[in-house]
């Protein structure tokens, strides 16, 4: 129903206005005259449907529960043809921001299932070969400004070297998530052009503080103060990174650095010594009671969002962390383990990544440190649920003065970092490369969710 732009600001898409009627009901006017691929009309009962069909699903029924506060579909009135109003469960300002989420488009009522999506944007579906190969083309009855592509195939490699490789080999045209340690060698290539951008993702580790010895507080600020990020940016991400003060990227307007760490090993050393380890027998591992403690560090060798680097990054940490006597041992783990190691807190300390999934990002912070967390039974890492933190996100989710909102957000953060609950790494770059030829590609903050592709062209 809404675009996000490059700057993460909501523009109209389906919508063309909003209004918030009271504390709970928002109020949508429709763009008239439009129509999905299959032709039928797109209007309010289609976005009825939508919700409708939307709360069936498991996963979806949990994502609208928790991020929008819908949980019935009787919240949501056809009004008239082009109006709409949707009723939430509690005050939620920031809904239409989450309804910029690209993963919650609306699709025809005539649709059935998955498999053959009939949407109402710039391109349409033509045939899918899972895992390899999407296949559109131009919808020359787009609403919008009309695609200057005629066909679009998006590919699915995993193996970075493979997906330079097509590159290179004019395979294909374009590559998103170009591993860091090819982009000096694909910058030097007279043919292809390489753009880098500031990205809303943020690498970081989530520590499970109900896990010893990472319930001790002391031990959570020892790992804070031991990394050192400036390394990581430099050895590890070539440089294209910056060091992180936050789990909250700059790109988000209300990111809080004020209670951020700094690289202080000697001050890591005192906090350990003070959390009573020690390294009685001088094999540089720190003890306790005779035991040395050993720390798991979970990562994901590949995956969806996981980059190539985190690899290195993990053998970094864990390098870093010897330092100052800390054991880490890794535990490399399969994408397809990742959600049930992740919600079970079947981890200590986790290599992951924060990313927006749409313009309004509170869910980063409500979905992680509110106790009611965003997906059941939820993603509170630190499983420390905070009655200061869970009223400071009631009243932020629920005002409408932005800066109320956006002080009590920055106050979350202040908390969260206090507490150690998580050890922000680096704010990441989104890095492109494709053949010069491609014109008009501008790299988008949501990745490939928020590209539309209609500026794209490819001279011949």
């Amino acid at each position: 129903m809404f675009f996000v732009d490059n700057d993460m600001k909501i523009q109209p898409g389906l919508a063309q206005s909003w209004e918030r009627m009271d504390d709970r009901t928002w109020r949508f006017h429709l763009r008239e005259g439009v129509k999905f691929h299959d032709g039928s009309p797109f209007n309010a009962e289609a976005v009825r449907s939508a919700f409708e069909n939307w709360l069936k699903d498991p996963l979806f029924s949990n994502v609208l529960s928790s991020r929008l506060n819908i949980s019935s579909p009787d919240q949501v009135k056809v009004v008239d043809e082009y109006t709409v109003d949707i009723a939430t469960n509690k005050p939620l300002s920031v809904l239409p921001g989450r309804l910029s989420n690209p993963g919650l488009a609306i699709v025809s009522p005539k649709m059935k299932g998955y498999g053959k999506p009939d949407g109402t944007g710039p391109f349409k579906f033509v045939s899918i070969v899972p895992m390899q190969s999407l296949e559109l083309e131009r919808n020359d009855a787009y609403w919008g400004e009309a695609p200057k592509l005629d066909k679009l195939t998006i590919k699915t490699i995993l193996d970075p070297s493979t997906k330079v490789m097509a590159l290179e080999s004019g395979e294909v045209d374009l590559i998103y998530a170009v591993p860091l340690s090819e982009v000096a060698s694909l910058q030097a290539r007279p043919d292809l052009q390489v753009l880098v951008k500031l990205s809303p993702r943020v690498a970081d580790l989530k520590v499970n503080a109900m896990a010893a010895p990472l319930n001790d507080i002391r031990i959570r600020q020892a790992i804070n103060y031991a990394i050192n990020k400036d390394d990581l940016v430099e050895h590890v991400c070539d440089g294209l990174a910056k060091p992180a003060k936050s789990f909250i990227s700059p790109v988000i307007s209300w990111c809080d650095e004020s209670a951020g760490y700094s690289y202080d090993a000697e001050k890591a050393k005192q906090l350990l010594a003070d959390a009573g380890l020690k390294d009685t027998n001088g094999d540089g591992y720190l003890d306790r009671d005779g035991k040395t403690v050993s720390i798991n560090l979970t990562y994901v060798p590949s995956g969806l969002g996981f980059q190539p680097h985190y690899i290195t990054m993990a053998e970094a940490l864990q390098e870093q962390l010897k330092k100052v006597g800390l054991k880490v041992e890794l535990k490399p783990i399969d994408y397809a383990s990742y959600w049930s190691t992740y919600l079970g807190g079947q981890y200590e300390l986790l290599m992951d990544f924060n990313s927006p999934w749409d313009c309004d990002a509170s869910h980063l912070l409500s979905d992680a440190f509110g106790s009611s967390g965003g997906f059941k039974p939820g993603l509170n890492m630190t499983r420390e649920h905070q009655s200061q933190v869970d009223a400071l996100l009631d009243e932020a989710l629920t005002t409408s003065d932005a800066k109320v909102a956006n002080k009590d957000f920055g106050e979350v953060q202040r908390i969260v970092m206090q507490e150690a609950a998580v050890v922000p790494l680096v704010y990441e770059y989104d890095v492109v490369a494709s053949k010069k030829t491609v014109k008009g590609f501008e790299i988008h903050p949501l990745t490939a969710w928020g590209l539309t592709m209609t500026n794209v062209s490819v001279q011949a």
